[in-house]
């Protein structure tokens, strides 16, 4: 996979490079959108949803908010679109998720925030009929995911794709067969929420 360094601006709906990100994303793919908790993960996913659903006229997003309720992002974030969709509904399934967007006309992105939250067999399996989803659909898919504790061992805190990917005796969330992205949102020592950057990886 190949790297690039991404700088996003927070707490605005503004990103330095957020085209960088949204014109490499294309129907049926699976991006995955890792990090530890409170590096900005959902910020970024927002501001993706909101760009790709402005890029034609009709367009829309679904952000699947497992964890936020939808009124509390509606607060946090007043100039989301009504393009922007949001659903709150708990228990998340994949066959829920399918439901739901299969309504949606000239749907342009589909967010899962988070995979940890989503309910039925392991995360690995649900990456897996994730990315079924994307293709089924033909619209890109991002599922947002906590990483583990060594990230923040490292001293740039700087998170790598082996960090994400299911090896034969290494857990993982991700297979790599499945994941045709990768968005590692970080924070390097030193550094604030708004310095916050992002690595993108695509095969």
């Amino acid at each position: 996979m190949m790297v690039q360094k991404i700088t996003v601006s927070y707490p605005s709906l503004e990103a330095n490079g957020l085209d960088s990100i949204t014109e490499s994303m294309g129907g049926g793919q699976f991006i995955a959108l890792a990090g530890r908790p409170g590096t900005g993960k959902t910020h970024l996913a927002i501001l993706i949803a909101q760009t790709m659903a402005r890029k034609e006229s009709g367009g829309s997003a679904v952000i699947f908010s497992l964890e936020a309720a939808k009124e509390m992002l509606e607060r946090r974030f007043p100039d989301l679109d009504d393009q922007v969709q949001i659903i709150d509904d708990i228990p998340m399934t994949i066959d829920k998720i399918y439901e739901v967007c299969s309504r949606f006309c000239d749907l342009r992105l589909i967010v899962v925030d988070y995979l940890q939250l989503m309910a039925g067999e392991s995360p690995l399996h649900k990456t897996q009929s994730l990315k079924k989803l994307a293709e089924t659909l033909n619209v890109p898919v991002i599922c947002a995911s906590q990483m583990t504790r060594l990230v923040d061992e490292r001293p740039d805190h700087r998170p790598v794709p082996d960090d994400l990917f299911w090896k034969e005796g290494k857990p993982g969330s991700f297979s790599e067969e499945s994941v045709d992205q990768i968005l590692f949102v970080y924070q390097p020592t030193g550094f604030q929420l708004k310095d916050t950057w992002v690595d993108l990886y695509q095969k």
